[in-house]
């Protein structure tokens, strides 16, 4: 769905997700989830791609803060994060 702009899917222990044709999303909560560095890296890289600027308090969240075993990002999907930041995105990983 392009027009889709809120994305709550944590707390799922999911390992893979596709977002790349989500253009419109400004808050990304996929917390709580089990997905492998790969996932996380391609799912940073679709958000730069869509070179969306979200709005103010807009966030992409990709913690765990109990049962899941999301994991950290490569050195590739820091350096999307830092892309994100930039482009106005709080990322919390």
């Amino acid at each position: 769905n392009v027009a889709l702009e809120q994305l709550y899917i944590y707390d799922n222990h999911l390992t893979a997700i596709d977002i790349s044709t989500n253009t419109a999303l400004d808050v990304i909560d996929v917390s709580d989830n089990d997905l492998p560095e790969a996932q996380v890296d391609a799912l940073l890289a679709a958000v730069v791609a869509a070179g969306h600027s979200p709005t103010i308090n807009n966030y992409i969240d990709l913690m765990n803060y109990g049962a899941g075993t999301n994991a950290a990002p490569s050195g590739a999907g820091l350096a999307n994060i830092t892309i994100l930041e930039g482009l106005g995105w709080n990322v919390y990983h």
